[in-house]
């Protein structure tokens, strides 16, 4: 990670000033808002990991949107969650999510100036879909969640449950692609992938 942030922001990991969100709520004397609504240019925000990095003001604000989401969710807050199965394409079911973001906006549930990430969310590959799953439909033990339908394909090509959890719970992984090891998050990987191909990836993980 140390690498690859000095090779996107091309600058020494040792020079750089690298903020958690709170400590950038107490530097800048702003708020979660505030620091949630700093818009920045494309080149000086960074995702890696599953986490995000914003440049504002020559420091590196590491998961600046935490502090508003987290204020956000609170015990009286609402929360819908829609489950379906589809054989859309990722591509197609994009377009979707397209259609939920006018619809939210023409109703005037979403600002127009906020991308749609920032007020639902959506399951973006298999593993995710485990993810979720997990974190939103099956935590409790009465749940099994052989129900989430690519937690049951893995066990059914030989993966168990207990392998299928250390993944979720530790998704930066070395694997192997074009000849080449490599590392990165399985959700990022596996964003918009059917399940033979994330399941080729998993078995291509090393470690």
């Amino acid at each position: 990670m140390r690498n690859c942030f000095e090779k996107h922001y091309n600058i020494n990991f040792d020079d750089a000033e690298i903020l958690g969100s709170y400590d950038a709520l107490n530097k800048f004397s702003i708020d979660e808002e505030e620091l949630y609504n700093i818009w920045v240019d494309e080149k000086d925000f960074w995702s890696i990991y599953g986490n995000t990095i914003k440049k504002y003001k020559d420091s590196y604000i590491l998961n600046y949107d935490m502090p508003a989401l987290l204020h956000r969710k609170y015990l009286n807050a609402d929360i819908a969650v829609m489950v379906f199965r589809t054989s859309l394409s990722w591509a197609e079911f994009k377009k979707i999510i397209k259609e939920m973001r006018k619809a939210l906006r023409d109703k005037g549930i979403i600002d127009p100036r906020h991308p749609p990430e920032r007020v639902f969310h959506w399951t973006r590959g298999p593993f995710e879909q485990i993810l979720d799953g997990l974190e939103y439909l099956y935590n409790s033990e009465k749940k099994d969640p052989m129900n989430i339908s690519f937690f049951k394909y893995l066990t059914e090509n030989n993966f168990s449950r207990r392998k299928i959890y250390s993944l979720i719970k530790n998704p930066i992984v070395r694997y192997m692609g074009n000849n080449t090891e490599k590392e990165d998050s399985i959700y990022e990987v596996t964003t918009g992938m059917s399940y033979p191909d994330a399941l080729d990836f998993a078995k291509r993980i090393l470690h």
